[in-house]
């Protein structure tokens, strides 16, 4: 159930009271809490990034309808004792990857019931990752064609779309872009942007139309950002540069950039988009796509940073500028995919490994302090110990 709160002024104390109907007419008081609005003004502001929470090794609350409650209850209680205002989680709340809908919304819900305890203060701003996933998959068949990836394949998605079911069991502004085409999945509330102290927060969705193997199936390859999502990047961040409030921006895609872990093998890159490594399909256009997207981003100087997830580790890579590319100043890539799943370790052999400045492989997520004139982030790891510092605006 959601519930809109209309008139709302900047930087004011609201007090919200929920209540129940019972059958006498007479009304039960389930619940009361307060919240505070932030400023669109440029003002000091504590937020927090994390991601990847879905289920662990373990059993027991490791692993609670597809994801790990007991890392979601300890980072979330981390994240409000740090006196931040909100979370940006860019992706994997869940397992997901099932056909089943009643399973996929339960999902979501015990992730709300793990989470709930500070959210009405500390609201919650999410990305779609690869399990976010409402799909069908097969075994592939023995000696099948290529690209057939690993033991299964995934058709293109139908409706309900996994958009849609993300769009009810979260709360996200509803500013995206129309669908890639008519019967198409819906971006509201998987793409947006927002404004929150005079910082401008960009979310994509870098899983839209699922599919394993588009080539031959339709849909989409996961980490690809399709024409119509890359078009309304370009005027967000045009309208966020041309805001004189707006100082910092950040962006947020599930799907690294850059990956440094096991998803080199998707993500941005796919081994370089080489046939031979990619089932005999050529998949450069993988690579343009990255470097229109990194295009869209530098275009404007207020562009700090880019938030991933869907490597489990914590990593700091340094996007320099890069006339091939399109980058026209250096950016930070971010990876926070640390909130209990599988951990992941470095692998080195990828083009930009000399970038990568810190990696750390333990539970973790992102502090960061923003003023008019610095955005600073500190990384900890589950037991609160400092893992990374940085000055977003210094490279």
């Amino acid at each position: 159930m959601e519930a809109e709160f209309s008139n709302l002024e900047p930087e004011t104390a609201y007090c919200a009271k929920a209540e129940i109907l019972n059958s006498d007419g007479s009304y039960y008081l389930h619940e009361n809490w307060k919240f505070e609005t932030l400023s669109f003004e440029p003002k000091p502001m504590r937020f927090v990034i994390m991601g990847d929470s879905r289920s662990a090794n373990g059993g027991g609350d490791h692993n609670v309808q597809g994801l790990n409650q007991k890392a979601i209850e300890k980072f979330f209680n981390l994240a409000y004792r740090s006196g931040a205002r909100f979370v940006v989680f860019p992706g994997d709340l869940i397992d997901g990857y099932t056909s089943d809908l009643i399973k996929l919304k339960q999902s979501f819900r015990t992730f709300h019931r793990a989470s709930s305890h500070h959210r009405h203060e500390m609201p919650l701003f999410a990305g779609m990752g690869n399990h976010e996933s409402f799909i069908h998959r097969f075994p592939a068949p023995k000696n099948g064609p290529k690209p057939w990836k690993g033991s299964n394949f995934t058709l293109p998605q139908t409706s309900p779309y996994v958009e849609e079911v993300f769009a009810e069991e979260l709360v996200s502004p509803l500013n995206g872009p129309e669908p890639e085409a008519d019967g198409l999945p819906p971006y509201k509330e998987n793409v947006y942007s927002f404004v929150m102290n005079g910082v401008g927060f960009i979310m994509l969705n870098s899983n839209y139309w699922y599919c394993s193997d588009p080539e031959t199936l339709g849909g989409n390859l996961e980490g690809y950002i399709m024409d119509k999502q890359l078009s309304w990047l370009n005027q967000a961040v045009l309208e966020m540069h041309q805001n004189k409030n707006i100082k910092h921006i950040l962006y947020f895609i599930h799907e690294p950039i850059f990956p440094n872990s096991v998803h080199q093998a998707d993500a941005m890159w796919f081994n370089g988009g080489l046939p031979e490594k990619n089932g005999g399909f050529d998949r450069s256009y993988v690579i343009t796509r990255r470097n229109q997207v990194l295009q869209a981003i530098s275009q404007s100087p207020k562009s700090r940073a880019v938030f991933h997830g869907h490597e489990h580790n914590y990593s700091k890579t340094l996007i320099p500028a890069n006339e091939e590319m399109g980058v026209t100043h250096p950016l930070w890539q971010i990876v926070s995919g640390g909130l209990g799943s599988p951990y992941y370790a470095q692998i080195k052999d990828v083009p930009w490994a000399d970038q990568v400045k810190v990696f750390n492989w333990s539970e973790n997520f992102i502090v960061l302090d923003s003023d008019e004139t610095s955005i600073r982030l500190e990384a900890f790891d589950g037991y609160g110990n400092s893992i990374d510092t940085q000055d977003l605006m210094e490279i």
